[in-house]
């Protein structure tokens, strides 16, 4: 898993004990979430019909947490780029 993270291929992301500033002070190392390197990546990793997406069926409601979640990383991590 490290060689994926340090190709950038994947995040590891550490869960946080509250959400108060500053957030690195409140992580926590032993919880932990990967997320991929795109949101198109994780649909096509996820083979995830594009009509469920569309129509909202029961497979798209349960799955389109894990979509923002990613797609909300996505975000943060390009406009910390834009920032630095």
């Amino acid at each position: 898993m490290t060689w994926l993270i340090d190709c950038g291929l994947i995040y590891k992301i550490n869960r946080v004990t509250k959400p108060d500033r500053p957030l690195m002070a409140y992580q926590d190392f032993n919880a932990f979430k990967l997320f991929v390197l795109d949101v198109g990546l994780l649909g096509a990793m996820s083979e995830l019909d594009i009509k469920s997406l569309l129509e909202g069926n029961k497979l798209f409601e349960e799955f389109k947490g894990a979509l923002t979640e990613q797609y909300v990383l996505q975000q943060l991590i390009t406009s910390r780029k834009i920032c630095d």
